[in-house]
């Protein structure tokens, strides 16, 4: 077969691979020539998409698998491959995307898959097995080498090698080592002789014996033993036989094969024994089982049915069947059945066609092959079935019984088996064989069709016999086929209706429910007659019964009625007529409501006059009857607009329509207009809700422009007519389902937005830019950011920054001084921040940011210790927000200031003179000091005045409505750099 070869690139993950896809062309292989790097297969011809031809390359050299391997969707593309050899056998190991390692092995020219396992990392890149002895896989992935040893076996329990798995497992690195009866891996089995270990990928030994039973209690028994595989001779080992875990008995050896004697004195009953073959090597005292075989030591008189007599593995019996006793072959009676004519007398196969009323004398025809009996008139026949307690006489002529039978259920149905035993002497009673294990259907008719006269009707009349009793008003036996026939049912019984309500003038698709509603094969409604509220309804479609057992019934029972309900009532009520009669309605019937819709009010009441704007219309009544919303229109004097995607949706107070405005490139639509609403086939307007149309938002710039990949920082919008769109969203180009609110200014000329978070694969690209130190922009990555003002959008650049990282307190607490005044946040890469984007706490408490730089934050800390904000703890924790970034830095204790007066007291008058010539020295020391130093107190004085009027500020902030405050804190960074 020959291939077109086609490699394109292909992206997974981030990772830059190649596609590689084969195309049929004749009956003859084209090589694929070149150097391909890990390579994804795709079979063009294939309905599974991860079945292929694969190809791949291994140092420079491409290489053709001539197999099929299969990887499922959830495991991933295979991306790497690697081949070696274990025990012999080509062993194929693939990693995939998702991090797994699947490994095949070669059986019978195919690849099988016999394990995986997942790595903590992924894609994997590389996959390395050096030889059988290494037993260890390297792993290598994206971030780091992985080391895995091969299996040791230990999943393969046991002393058995057919009970241990260990061969059904097909893992070439395991095997049955013989003589230590474990499965353990080739190098790990130690033996003297070349046949001790074998392959997972081979069988246990087999045990084939001959004869294969023997009679019981005749003494002893030889039996002829051949394994299948060969087994070492000499005279250091010593084979042994033994039923299971029993003595054992020396077995003589003749080349290949072994002979047993064994004992079978006192045993009486049919018995199936295991015969066990093994070995004990000269010097040990261990029995090393080999093999095992089954084998039967049986009495021909224990056999109570001709098949168990003359089919049964092991047994050499002949059947009487006249006596209906079992014989050794040697006796000799009439119409013998042996292993070599299987001929057993035997019910027929009627295949489950056989059916009894329930609680009615009725005869039963059971018909009989190979048969040797019904010409007897000696032998009594009688069928018996355990289940419901049947036990009837039968007569025979001509290979046929006929049984008189009267059996009750009261259920629906029963199938039963059935037995048929005879007896021709005083041997006692006989089974007759039955190979198809024919079974009886017992029915009653009053429950099959408890639903009612309808249900009696339709069921299936080639095997029950039931009509409807009109007296009695239930479904019983009757042979008489034209007494189900014409038997007349009950009026229709209205039960429900839905839906509950639905609009007076419009239309309504409607659903009636109830009983005796007619059999649809009968065509017995009258669809010009169908009343739902008085409106008139036309049929579209039956709703029937769904039986458990659809052999059941032969017509279908209809249960309900769709019809389409239109117009204006013309009468006050429900009904409908089937076979001529008027329907009644149930006692807690409910009859649908109709109501009128009206529209009250739209949100938001205006937009640009391009379009985009989302509305949502409230009003009365909306959610009635099918909810059918054929359109929504929007029209002013001269113009209009039809909306394109409407839907009704059901709120906590009712139902309302949310629909958008098509986006216009051009219109001239602008002043109000009135909404048109068609549901139910009926048009809702009103003059009193409107919709105003605006000039269009106008964007001109967007600060600052750049954030992080967390995203949550503020981004300021500036423009003309900001606040003529109500809910203006912010989104990278291609990730609109990921968009963020922006919050407009009071003025029209500003609105707020905040970064979007990067999406995954734009991390994965910024962290691919950071190795490869791209220059066009160092460190980050540039992003087309739209910002959306309904129908109006207007694109910008943003560079996308790796977040800052955050310094946690050494172990995780601070100390903090009460005159220290200020705390700082120690950290990296922050210089991107402006005050208003971090949000740092102590405890309940906000601590608010005055100063950032690229390392190091600092805010005014409340004077006093704030109460914890964590349930339990004692001190208080710092938190920093940064946007999306949320930390939590360690708890910050505060520590109180210590002052200190020393009091001196001199004893004597010349200490005090001492102390007063100090003091005086000291003050004009001082005096001089401060007058050297006012230029620099004064510094520092207005520094403190403008922190303490930034904290105030803060404070004002704060105290306003929450969408003001981004506004005002960009308002204050401005003011503050004039």
């Amino acid at each position: 077969m020959t291939y077109f070869i086609s490699i394109t690139p292909a992206d997974v993950d981030g990772r830059e691979y190649f596609r590689l896809k084969r195309y049929k062309i004749n009956t003859s292989f084209v090589d694929l020539i070149g150097l391909a790097a890990v390579l994804l297969t795709e079979d063009i011809n294939s309905t599974n998409p991860f079945e292929q031809l694969f190809f791949y390359s291994v140092d420079w050299t491409v290489l053709q698998m001539t197999f099929q391997a299969n990887s499922f969707f959830q495991e991933g593309f295979m991306v790497t491959m690697h081949d070696s050899v274990v025990n012999e056998q080509h062993v194929l190991t693939v990693g995939t995307t998702y991090g797994l390692v699947i490994q095949f092995v070669h059986l019978d020219g195919k690849y099988r898959r016999y394990n995986t396992f997942k790595i903590a990392d992924s894609p994997i890149l590389g996959l390395y097995q050096h030889n059988d002895s290494d037993h260890t896989m390297l792993v290598m992935t994206k971030n780091e080498p992985y080391k895995y040893a091969s299996t040791r076996c230990l999943e393969y329990p046991g002393n058995h090698c057919v009970k241990s798995g260990v061969m059904e497992g097909r893992n070439p690195h395991c095997g049955w080592c013989i003589y230590e009866q474990r499965a353990s891996r080739k190098s790990e089995c130690s033996c003297k002789t070349t046949v001790c270990w074998l392959s997972s990928l081979t069988s246990c030994i087999t045990l084939d014996s001959e004869p294969r039973g023997a009679q019981a209690s005749t003494g002893t028994v030889d039996i002829q033993l051949t394994t299948s595989l060969s087994l070492p001779d000499g005279p250091l080992y010593q084979y042994l036989c033994r039923w299971q875990s029993g003595a054992v008995k020396n077995a003589t050896r003749v080349r290949s094969k072994f002979t047993c004697r064994m004992d079978n004195t006192n045993i009486s009953n049919n018995i199936q024994l295991t015969l066990e073959l093994g070995v004990k090597v000269i010097n040990t005292d261990s029995f090393v089982l080999l093999t095992e075989a089954p084998f039967l030591l049986y009495s021909c008189s224990n056999f109570e049915k001709c098949g168990e007599c003359t089919l049964t593995v092991g047994a050499n019996c002949t059947w009487c069947p006249v006596k209906g006793l079992c014989r050794q072959t040697s006796a000799s009676c009439s119409h013998a059945v042996t292993s070599s004519n299987r001929t057993c007398p035997q019910l027929a196969n009627h295949y489950d066609q056989l059916y009894l009323p329930s609680g009615i004398n009725r005869s039963l025809t059971i018909n009989v092959t190979n048969d040797v009996l019904t010409q007897y008139n000696n032998i009594a026949f009688r069928l018996v079935t355990d289940a419901v307690g049947l036990n009837s006489s039968c007569t025979a002529t001509s290979s046929r019984l006929t049984c008189l039978v009267n059996v009750s259920v009261n259920h629906s149905k029963a199938k039963n088996m059935i037995s048929v035993q005879y007896s021709s002497s005083a041997n006692g009673w006989t089974y007759l064989d039955d190979n198809h294990n024919n079974k009886v259907t017992i029915y009653n008719c009053t429950k099959l069709a408890e639903e009612g006269c309808n249900y009696c009707k339709a069921l299936n009349s080639s095997i029950y016999k039931c009509a409807w009793d009109s007296s009695a008003h239930i479904c019983k036996y009757n042979d008489n086929r034209g007494a189900r026939e014409n038997a007349i049912c009950p009026p229709p019984l209205i039960n429900e209706i839905s839906p509950k309500d639905g609009p007076y003038s419009g239309s309504i698709i409607t659903t009636i429910m109830g009983r005796e509603f007619g059999v649809i094969e009968f065509k017995d409604i009258d669809q010009t007659r169908i009343v739902v509220s008085g409106k008139s309804c036309s049929p579209m479609q039956d709703i029937s019964f769904v039986p458990p057992d659809k052999h059941d019934f032969e017509l279908r029972v209809r249960t309900g009625i769709t019809c389409k309900a239109v117009g204006l009532p013309f009468v006050n009520r429900t009904s409908l007529i089937i076979s001529y009669q008027s329907s009644i309605l149930a006692a807690d019937f409910k009859p649908l409501i109709l109501k009128n819709s009206t529209i009250t009010r739209v949100y938001p009441e205006f937009g640009p006059r391009a379009g985009g704007t989302k509305i949502t219309l409230y009003g009365e009544n909306l959610g009635i009857g099918n909810r059918m919303l054929e359109f929504v229109y929007l029209r002013d004097q001269r113009n209009g607009v039809m909306f394109h995607s409407t839907s009704i949706y059901e709120t906590g107070d009712g139902y309302v329509i949310i629909g958008t405005i098509p986006i216009r490139a051009e219109s001239s639509t602008i002043g109000n207009a009135s909404f048109y609403v068609g549901m139910n086939e009926e048009e809702i307007h009103t003059n009193t809700v409107s919709f105003t149309f605006l000039d269009n938002p106008v964007v001109t710039d967007i600060y600052p422009t750049h954030g992080y990949l967390s995203g949550g920082t503020v981004l300021t919008i500036t423009g003309e007519n900001l606040n003529h769109a109500k809910l203006p969203i912010i989104f990278i180009r291609g990730y609109e389902q990921d968009s963020e609110q922006c919050i407009n200014d009071d003025s029209s000329t500003k609105a707020f937005c905040k970064v979007p978070e990067a999406p995954k694969d734009l991390k994965q690209k910024l962290e691919t830019r950071r190795r490869r130190r791209a220059t066009a922009c160092v460190g980050c990555q540039e992003v087309e950011i739209v910002v959306k003002l309904d129908g109006v959008e207007r694109s910008f650049t943003l560079k996308y920054y790796h977040d800052p990282s955050l310094s946690k307190f050494n172990n995780g607490m601070k100390l903090f001084n009460e005159d220290q005044h200020f705390l700082t946040v120690e950290g990296d890469n922050l210089t991107l921040l402006a005050t208003s984007d971090v949000q740092i706490t102590i405890g309940i408490e906000e601590c608010r940011v005055v100063e950032v730089s690229n390392t190091f934050m600092r805010c005014a800390a409340p004077r006093k210790q704030p109460k914890p904000g964590i349930s339990g703890a004692e001190i208080p924790e710092v938190n920093v927000t940064i946007g999306n970034i949320r930390a939590t830095l360690g708890y910050l204790k505060y520590e109180v200031a210590v002052k200190q007066v020393a009091l001196i007291v001199g004893a004597s008058v010349g200490a005090a003179v001492l102390v007063i010539i100090i003091v005086i020295v000291a003050v004009c020391v001082a005096t001089r000091k401060r007058r050297a130093n006012t230029k620099a107190k004064s510094i520092l004085v207005n520094k403190m005045k403008k922190e303490l009027k930034d904290v105030e500020l803060e404070d004002k902030i704060r105290a306003q409505p929450e969408e003001d405050q981004p506004r005002m804190k960009i308002e204050h960074e401005n003011d503050s750099l004039k």
